[in-house]
Formats: C-alpha cells, sequence, structure tokens
C-alpha cells in the first residue's frame, strides 16, 4: 500500500529489543476527512488532510500527522521524526505482491551472470554507487529446484576513505510456487537474514538459447527494509525500448503502477545527482 506523508523525513521505533527504521504502515481511508494509519497493536497515528490534488484522475493526498502512542506490558515505543517540505513514499511489498507479480515461464540458466542494478527504489542504493548481481549455479535440489550463489557489489562511502568496495553473499533457493520465486538468505554474519524476491519482467527478444539481456525483480518487505524494485540489465547503457518497456509495463500494471513509484537511476560516479524516472513518479 502506497502511503503518503507531508512533513516526515523519516519514522523510528525504539522496542525494548531493537531500533529500526519504520517503512511498513497499514492505511485505512475513510470517507471522512480524517485518516487512520494503523500498526495492529503498537501504535496509531492520525492524520488529518491538508491539501488535495487532482492526477491522472486519481485523488493525492498529503497530510500532516498527530501522535499517539500505545503502551503495553512488553514495549515502549517512540515515535521521532525530522521535518522536510517534500513529500516522501512509504512501501510495504509483502510476499503475496512478489508471489502476484512474479512471472510464470522462468529459465533461471539464461539468468547467471552479471546485472547492473540500472534503476530502483529501494532507497539503500541512493548512496551508493554501480551496483551489481551476479548469479551462478550454487546447486540443484533433490527435487528439481535450483540454489543460486548471489553476489551484490557496490562502493559505498566510509569516513576519511571515501568510496570502497563492497559485496554482500547469500544463496538464493527457487521455492515450489514458480519458477521465478526465490528466497535469499546471507552468508557469514547475514545468515540469520531472508528475503523473498522474484522475476517480475523478463527479456523476451532474446533468443531461447541465449541469456536474459534485462530483468526486473522485486523483494519483499524486511525488518531492516523497505521493499522495492530493481530493473537490471547486462550493461550500464542498454537499449532506449528497455527502459520504455518496462515504464510501459509498471503503468499498466494493477499492483506494480503503484509499487514502482518513485524508482531511480542508480549513481556511476559519486558527484552525480539522484534521477528519478519521470513516468513512474507520482506527485
Amino acid at each position: 500500500m502506497l502511503i503518503i506523508i507531508y512533513s516526515l523525513s523519516y519514522v523510528i521505533i525504539q522496542t525494548s529489543r531493537r531500533n529500526t527504521r519504520y517503512a511498513v504502515i497499514e492505511m485505512t481511508y475513510q470517507s471522512s476527512t480524517h485518516l487512520f494509519f494503523k500498526y495492529p497493536g503498537l501504535i496509531c497515528l492520525k492524520g488529518r488532510t491538508k491539501k488535495k490534488e487532482e492526477k491522472n484522475g486519481d485523488h493525492i493526498c498529503l497530510y500532516t500527522i498527530s501522535i499517539s502512542f500505545t503502551r503495553d506490558r512488553f514495549s515502549t515505543f517512540f515515535f521521532c521524526c525530522l521535518y522536510t517540505a517534500n513529500t516522501i513514499f512509504i512501501q510495504n511489498m509483502s510476499i503475496e505482491d512478489v508471489d502476484t507479480t512474479s512471472v510464470e515461464e522462468f529459465d533461471i540458466y539464461r539468468a547467471t551472470g552479471l546485472w547492473h542494478i540500472l534503476a530502483t527504489n529501494i532507497n539503500m542504493w541512493k548512496d551508493k554507487l554501480t551496483p551489481t548481481v551476479t548469479y551462478s549455479i550454487h546447486n540443484q535440489l533433490p527435487d528439481g529446484r535450483v540454489c543460486l550463489n548471489d553476489l551484490v557489489e557496490y562502493y559505498s562511502k566510509r569516513i576519511c576513505i571515501g568510496y570502497h568496495p563492497t559485496s554482500i553473499e547469500g544463496i538464493d533457493t527457487q521455492l515450489t510456487s514458480k519458477k521465478s520465486r526465490y528466497q535469499w538468505r546471507g552468508n557469514a554474519l547475514f545468515k540469520l537474514f531472508t528475503s523473498d524476491f522474484g522475476f517480475i519482467f523478463v527479456d523476451n527478444q532474446t533468443a531461447s538459447d541465449r541469456p536474459y539481456q534485462w530483468v526486473a525483480t522485486i523483494f519483499s518487505s524486511t525488518f531492516f527494509s523497505n521493499g522495492g524494485i530493481n530493473l537490471m540489465t547486462r550493461t550500464r547503457q542498454p537499449p532506449t525500448h528497455v527502459v520504455n518497456d518496462f515504464i510501459r509495463f509498471c503503468r499498466e500494471h494493477p499492483i506494480l503502477k503503484l509499487k514502482s513509484a518513485n524508482m531511480f537511476y542508480t549513481r556511476d560516479k559519486a558527484d552525480d545527482e539522484i534521477y528519478y524516472i519521470r513516468d513512474l513518479q507520482i506527485y
């Protein structure tokens, strides 16, 4: 669900066990001018309409938020925010969304090799450079499902050092529901963490005996980050029609037209600006 919040740049929920950026809120809309944001059983936020706009036939509402806290025997919650003049979008990407939007037919062997994350709406990539993903076959399970080695590489900024090469490794296990559905589990220190993802947009023009040249993946929300979509290509400069076809695909899809909101191009250089894909923005 897409939630449009005016005057908040981010929200932190602190519990007795851990801190996390708060990115999953359910929204219930009532016919009056009030909105109620719920995180069931934990915290309730109440907002009143501040401004309404018309965009492509849909009403877009911007809200200011008043805060009410709940306290129970398990945890005390603190709501912290920083003011900003910009509107932000909070995505709730459920596993059901991943299941529904993932393609039926998919050949994982054509997806192995190096991929450039060309565009995304996963916020962790905003301050990273040239992110890539490399898939290779790890093994095949007795029931025929395929496991992949998943290597993510990028440049991250470090104090006094500048941008430094960084990598995250994991194993992607194919699920039984669809050939395009996988669950990632990290290696080493990340072994306790998992993430569900699927392939939603697949090259249908390259010959079937050749590797895919472009794909897009969708990730579910986790405890540590919001879900999102990655458009991946074999080069940093794919044919123009690839991005155009992807935009058209998202705009016509009943679920992805909202889930693809605020996608931006990843950066090559530290002084590059963030450029959003204009036709996938909601103003």
